[in-house]
């Protein structure tokens, strides 16, 4: 005997949300980046990068929780900057994000960034 199968739709993917830009045009990260959201933040960083005229101010006061592949992503968008001679500055971030860097023994980094 033949069961027959329900031809349910799958599960859609969970959405992943979108960094949002500021008033004064910069990016404000979302409140989770993990290794879900890596490769989306590097996109959104290197778009953001190329239409910003030279500056970029990257909002991180949302930021609740952020991954190690996340950091990395954005310590390759610090040496890309440096590279372009782009000024790349951290503003406003939270203490999770600065933990993060922290933990990972990167704080010289953060700071180098950070107003």
């Amino acid at each position: 005997m033949v069961k027959k199968v329900s031809k349910k739709p799958l599960a859609k993917k969970p959405e992943i949300k979108s960094s949002s830009k500021n008033r004064q045009g910069g990016l404000i990260l979302k409140e989770i980046l993990d290794i879900s959201y890596s490769e989306k933040l590097l996109n959104e960083l290197l778009d953001f990068i190329i239409k910003s005229g030279g500056k970029v101010n990257i909002d991180a006061s949302q930021v609740n929780r952020i991954t190690t592949p996340c950091v990395q992503v954005i310590l390759s968008m610090f040496l890309k900057c440096y590279q372009e001679s782009v000024d790349l500055k951290i503003i406003s971030a939270s203490d999770n994000f600065r933990a993060a860097f922290v933990d990972l023994g990167l704080e010289d980094e953060l700071k180098k960034y950070s107003v």
